[in-house]
């Protein structure tokens, strides 16, 4: 069974994913073939396009299409019986497309489907987020914790998966969105929209001394005290916003007027906020930790499992992952790596294949790199439109690590490309930790503010000396402190609280890249090297080979390694002692 899971309400972060008889083949998301970051408004065309086309389909192969909503299709009024129906179901709207919401009939049609030649099943929205987390966790039973904005009037759900079915412990609705908590928290230092990395980054500089009254934990779970003049179960429209003005108004009573937009044309700098700005991000972080402790410890209980498995946007915060791992007699912990609306699509076809017989492995989700890959041809193809002369080494890793070790910025683009927002060796920027100068020049690179930490890439078998906690940390999404003895050989990995988003590298899935850090390893004695997603702050990551190039013309990186090609930068000038 074919299913096609398809994220194309046309809010943000378009994409699509493929499952064959429950395992997941293929995953694309239409911001990086677009070149527009989170593809706002876009519907996924190209990403449909490019799952088809990488399995030999078209559309008559596919057997039903998955998709992560249901309050599409009735817009503002909600049903009788909404809560209990739809916010944890799925719903069978047949093939007919007279059946079918507007902006899906019109995506299907502008796809080249046919009507009336397979069903769509809407998936609700958290129960997509809960189906990514348990499906792909490995664990035959676990607790689930989803947490986001909001999807279909639902912003917290805490769930149990065992024996193949979910089920709903407890649901919290818009009004008690932690999600929204934070975004708005970001929002009013200044840092915008999706700036929700960048407010986790800011957090450590910070003291968490500041309290949010508004946030009540309790036996049964928690509220926000907003007095947002809305009910808890009210239509999306008319309590989003609302909500969204409630906690603008309340930080603006507390703390000043919201801080301007702290980009206009340049990367930030730490002088741009205050001590009490940095207080104000440090609280919030531990605020929104708090709750998410509290909650997971509360879905152990009412389960009676050992295990947890996290999706839904805020489970992208790296530093509540870390706090999450650290939960006493804690036995399983997985994070969807794609936990944002952007990998809600995996879990609705995973859902609708398991519903309909085929039910996922239960094998644990270990690589992202399920994306489009390019022949050798299509590098050479785009360093030849270029005008870019280029080397063929015998060992791509080995030149790879010696460049490195001369302190040398590398741009790595090898095999298919990762699903989610963190660049794991396909797509990354890499460097020499040894020096915070090092990082400093990564982030000029990318355009981003120095103050930001990088994470380090390592060999698999180096993580037990290198991190506290140690173990395997495959996606970059659960922080870990940098043992106390390597913290001043490897500071530009380091961030100013001792934390760091370790990415262990498998010699197995990962061969090319676990050998570059093994080469640089042996000419330098350092274990790891900072890796970064390979585009600048403006763009998406880059899919293609032209991509890449276009994106390294426009740097001033040293090296670009495509595929199994060596290009030096023309406007990076010559290697000289001082980067040596």
């Amino acid at each position: 069974m074919r299913v096609l899971g398809i994220n194309a309400i046309g809010h943000h972060d378009a994409s699509v994913c493929l499952v064959e008889d429950g395992r997941l083949v293929a995953f694309a998301e239409e911001e990086r073939f677009l070149r527009d970051k989170h593809a706002r408004g876009q519907q996924p065309l190209n990403a449909v396009r490019w799952c088809l086309e990488s399995r030999g389909l078209t559309w008559a192969d596919i057997d039903a299409i998955a998709t992560p909503w249901v309050e599409e299709e009735f817009g503002s009024v909600a049903p009788p019986g909404y809560r209990e129906d739809i916010s944890f179901s799925e719903r069978d709207l047949g093939t007919a497309w007279a059946r079918w919401p507007a902006n899906l009939r019109e995506f299907a049609a502008a796809a080249g489907a046919r009507d009336g030649t397979m069903p769509l099943f809407q998936v609700s929205h958290h129960l997509a987020h809960a189906a990514s987390a348990y499906w792909c966790s490995g664990f035959d039973e676990t607790a689930i914790l989803v947490v986001d904005g909001e999807g279909d009037r639902v912003s917290t759900t805490l769930a149990y998966g065992a024996a193949g079915k979910l089920s709903v412990l407890r649901q919290f609705s818009t009004v008690d969105s932690l999600g929204q908590f934070y975004a708005c928290l970001t929002r009013f230092l200044g840092l915008g929209s999706f700036g929700e990395g960048k407010l986790m980054g800011l957090a450590p500089y910070g003291r968490p001394v500041l309290e949010f009254p508004e946030i009540e934990l309790d036996p049964a779970g928690y509220r926000l005290r907003l007095d947002a003049g809305v009910k808890r179960w009210d239509p999306v429209h008319t309590t989003y916003r609302t909500v969204i003005d409630s906690w603008i108004r309340r930080f603006s009573e507390r703390f000043g007027e919201p801080r301007a937009a702290r980009e206009r044309g340049r990367p930030t700098v730490l002088a741009d906020w205050s001590q009490h700005d940095l207080d104000i991000a440090a609280s919030g972080q531990s605020a929104l930790e708090e709750a998410l402790v509290h909650l997971a410890e509360l879905a152990m209980r009412l389960s009676g499992s050992r295990r947890l498995a996290t999706a839904g946007g805020v489970a992208l915060n790296c530093s509540a992952n870390g706090r999450l791992a650290a939960i006493p007699d804690l036995e399983g912990f997985f994070v969807q790596p794609a936990a944002g609306d952007d990998g809600v699509p995996i879990g609705a076809a995973l859902h609708v294949s398991a519903i309909c017989g085929f039910s996922p492995a239960g094998e644990r989700m270990t690589s992202v790199s399920l994306g489009p890959s390019f022949s050798p041809d299509s590098c050479t193809t785009a360093l030849s439109d270029a005008g870019l002369s280029y080397q063929t080494p015998d060992d791509i890793s080995e030149a790879a690590g010696e460049h490195l070790s001369r302190n040398e910025v590398v741009c790595w683009f090898d095999g298919r490309m990762e699903a989610g927002p963190r660049a794991l060796g396909q797509r990354s920027i890499v460097a020499s930790p040894g020096a915070r100068a090092t990082r400093d020049r990564v982030n000029d690179i990318k355009r981003r503010a120095r103050w930001r930490p990088l994470a380090p890439s390592l060999r698999q078998q180096d993580a037990q000396m290198l991190l506290d906690r140690g173990g395997e940390a495959p996606f970059m999404i659960v922080a870990d402190r940098i043992a106390a003895g390597w913290r001043d050989r490897i500071p530009g990995v380091v961030h100013v609280d001792g934390s760091a988003r370790p990415h262990t590298v498998d010699p197995v899935l990962q061969p090319a890249y676990w050998s570059m850090i093994d080469h640089f390893q042996r000419r330098t004695g350092l274990p790891a090297v900072i890796n970064t997603s390979f585009n600048d702050e403006r763009e998406p990551i880059v899919c293609s080979p032209a991509d890449a190039v276009r994106t390294f013309v426009r740097s001033s990186a040293d090296v670009l390694c495509l595929g199994p090609y060596l290009v030096r930068n023309p406007s990076a000038g010559p290697e000289t002692d001082e980067r040596r």
